[in-house]
């Protein structure tokens, strides 16, 4: 069986991520314990030391989490749209959506992140 060609657009840009991603600042590898939820202050020193949410925007920061905004793309049953501004993206029962943030997160090793969609009544 043979494989679909690849699209030699695709292959650049995902270099180009690669590249861009492999310049964000490393964490260390054993740091100090971080134990609970992190408050508004470390996240905030996160950002500034490790750019843990780039860019960072003072008024999306939150008393223990950060309000990260929808990207421009998305993934619906594998098959991958742009997300326009105003347009409304609809997710149908028992689908699933990936979806890209306009933020680039560059989360430790040993930290996790809980998200949730906001709806936005329409």
């Amino acid at each position: 069986m043979s494989e679909p060609p690849v699209d030699d657009s695709f292959v650049e840009l995902r270099r180009a991520e690669v590249d861009r991603l492999s310049k964000l600042p490393e964490y260390p590898d054993s740091p100090d314990a971080e134990t609970g939820v992190l408050l508004s202050d470390r996240i905030r020193a996160y950002c500034e030391q490790y750019k843990l949410i780039s860019p960072f925007e003072d008024q999306q920061l939150r008393p223990a989490s950060y309000v990260l905004t929808v990207g421009r793309r998305c993934s619906i049953l594998g098959v991958q749209r742009a997300l326009d501004h105003g347009v409304p993206l609809t997710i149908g029962p028992y689908q699933v959506a990936v979806i890209e943030t306009y933020e680039t997160i560059n989360m430790p090793k040993y930290l996790i992140g809980r998200w949730n969609i906001l709806l936005v009544p329409g």
